[in-house]
């Protein structure tokens, strides 16, 4: 490997929750990354107020013409190292995965694990120990989004020496802090996301029912199909004066919202990661996540949240019940909050997890732990 290490990334569009990792790899020295995506914001994500990240020093290629990326994997560095997101990834991920393994390039996976529901999840999971047995084995090291992707990949096969625990990466965002939790005795609870079956809103709204009787207020972010029924659902249940509809909001708008609330609830069912953690945690406000979602991985200290089983009304009322108990956030808990984000889960400090990885993997160094995992002293980071 020289001095110089090339990288290339190839993924379906130019995402956000990757950009300021990307971003931060492009800013070193020592790295020189390519991005090569099938689009720039693929239209449902348009919808949902995503727009194309800043990429910084990052080389941007956006193309679906087979030629050109194979010959992006065969004129670059041999030593270079090529992460795709497998078979079933976009155009740019597809045909580069099967260039780079042909062409005895270095090749690492960076993936999300296979949703395990029902009979689709047991056929899935044949299907990745199929893969793994015909190509799988010949990848170098694998980034798996959380603990949920470690144990997908290590059941369909992969080395768990090779299996890196991995994250997305949104930009903090912290600014300045909001006082809205000591000004105000209303606890305000947020979901942000798509009004989808997958993401369990339903359970949310009956967890809040049980709850009727405290002091709160809850505002639903995003759209979807569902948006019908869950408005209907909420009358039912009393909740209409106590739930607010914002629809969708520019990603901007939603940070500055996202500061604004004392607590943020992610209930899916399945979640490979659930990026809106991140964004959360990154503005100071605390989660309740279920332990069917990757980004479950950041919420291993009450102070930053807690995690419930998926699909059940008692335990995520039980754990709102708390959090409400707790009082809504200080100033001070929310500069905790951002301390750790920006010091464990920023670009840069990913960028350099990356990078010890591949030192592991290629130059034999120590194995890395991931930032989010490591001792962190909240005193001495408030304080820096």
């Amino acid at each position: 490997m020289s001095a110089m290490q090339s990288v290339f990334l190839y993924q379906n569009m130019v995402c956000p929750h990757e950009s300021d990792f990307v971003r931060a790899l492009a800013a070193r020295s020592d790295v020189q990354i390519t991005w090569v995506v099938d689009t720039e914001v693929l239209p449902y994500r348009i919808d949902m107020g995503i727009t194309r990240p800043d990429c910084g020093a990052a080389t941007v290629v956006v193309t679906t013409d087979d030629v050109l990326i194979r010959r992006i994997v065969l004129d670059s560095d041999p030593q270079a190292i090529h992460i795709v997101q497998g078979p079933r990834g976009g155009v740019c991920s597809r045909v580069a995965w099967r260039q780079a393994l042909d062409a005895g390039r270095y090749v690492g996976l960076y993936s999300e694990p296979g949703d395990p529901r029902g009979l689709k999840g047991a056929l899935r999971r044949l299907l990745y120990i199929w893969e793994y047995l015909r190509w799988g084995h010949r990848y170098q090291f694998v980034l798996a989004t959380g603990q949920l992707g470690i144990d997908w990949y290590v059941q369909c096969g992969y080395s768990r020496s090779r299996v890196f625990p991995f994250c997305y990466v949104t930009k903090p965002n912290c600014g300045e802090v909001s006082a809205l939790g000591t000004m105000n005795k209303t606890f305000h609870i947020a979901y942000c996301g798509q009004l989808v079956p997958r993401k369990n809103v339903e359970t949310l709204l009956r967890a809040l029912a049980r709850l009727i009787s405290r002091d709160w207020t809850c505002s639903l972010v995003g759209d979807g199909p569902l948006g019908a029924s869950l408005r209907k659902l909420t009358d039912e249940l009393g909740l209409a004066s106590r739930v607010v509809w914002m629809g969708t909001l520019p990603n901007a708008e939603m940070q500055r919202f996202m500061q604004k609330q004392d607590l943020l609830v992610l209930p899916s069912a399945f979640d490979g990661w659930g990026a809106v953690v991140n964004e959360a945690l990154s503005v100071g406000t605390p989660v309740v996540c279920s332990l069917a979602c990757g980004a479950a991985e950041f919420l291993r200290e009450e102070w930053r949240g807690a995690t419930v089983p998926t699909g059940r009304i008692a335990p995520l009322a039980a754990a709102l019940a708390a959090r409400m108990d707790m009082g809504a956030i200080t100033s001070e808990q929310r500069d905790r909050i951002c301390s750790w984000a920006r010091k464990t889960i920023a670009g840069a400090q990913v960028a350099q997890y990356f990078v010890d990885i591949m030192h592991h993997v290629y130059k034999a160094g120590p194995r890395p732990v991931a930032p989010w995992r490591r001792p962190f002293n909240v005193s001495a980071a408030v304080q820096s």
